[in-house]
């Protein structure tokens, strides 16, 4: 990045963490007089827009599955997601109707989703330092999305929620389950119907470098550590293993 010539164009190393840095970003978003001020713009999932473009990934699959595997009717999505944009837009594009079986979440060792789909609960962490950096992340801006229609698109709930998890409000209880600062769960009614949609897997170190090695070797094919999560685990491709796009 620190190599591009353009003029306009200016790199910037921040000390801390991906999620230090995007907190940097939506602090700057948050400042309403600076933003208009300098037309301010974002190009990763914080704007509509890239969510809104990545859904034409899966429509796009799925014909692509389907017109090659006569007979199939869904087609299911594994994802290696750090942020929940792509998986998100699948998610959007399955109630827009495209007929999606299961949406996996593929995580590393930073695995706040997986323990969310596994528990209900959704913990920060301390970051752990991996060789997939782009999902070494301990807090999915994106997710705060997916929940607002879990709780049945109610902004006071997830307002509430929220705010008692980033520690700026008091510790909560309501319909949709419980709040406090670092932490929320939902109730096991709404795991149940997450789980409708999503499952999920984590892969450590180790299990993606012995993927690489594999896939190297057996089938000629150099797996980035990133794309890597995304080949589903035995533990889910059990759903339907032939027509699980990685």
């Amino acid at each position: 990045m620190s190599t591009v010539p353009d003029s306009n164009i200016h790199c910037l190393r921040v000390e801390g963490t991906f999620d230090d840095a995007q907190d940097i970003v939506k602090a700057a978003f948050m400042d309403t007089e600076f933003r208009n001020k300098v037309r301010l713009g974002a190009v990763n999932s914080i704007n509509w827009a890239r969510v809104l473009a990545q859904m034409t990934y899966y429509f796009y699959s799925y014909y692509r599955v389907t017109d090659q595997a006569k007979g199939v009717k869904k087609v299911s999505f594994s994802v290696p997601t750090g942020n929940f944009g792509d998986i998100l837009a699948g998610f959007y594009a399955k109630k827009m109707g495209l007929p999606v079986g299961k949406l996996v979440v593929g995580t590393n060792e930073n695995d706040i989703l997986h323990r969310f789909f596994s528990s209900g609960e959704y913990a920060k962490e301390q970051i752990a330092t991996s060789i997939s950096p782009s999902m070494d992340i301990c807090v999915s801006s994106n997710f705060e999305r997916y929940l607002f229609h879990l709780f049945g698109d109610d902004p006071q709930k997830l307002r509430a929620l929220m705010e008692a998890f980033e520690g700026s409000g008091d510790p909560v209880t309501n319909s949709v389950g419980v709040g406090k600062s670092r932490s929320l769960k939902v109730t096991p009614q709404l795991l149940k119907k997450a789980r409708e949609d999503f499952l999920s897997e984590r892969s450590n170190t180790e299990e993606t470098l012995a993927l690489i090695k594999e896939y190297n070797e057996v089938h000629g094919y150099l797996y980035c550590p990133h794309s890597a999560i995304g080949k589903p685990l035995p533990s889910v491709t059990h759903y339907h293993p032939s027509y699980t796009v990685p």
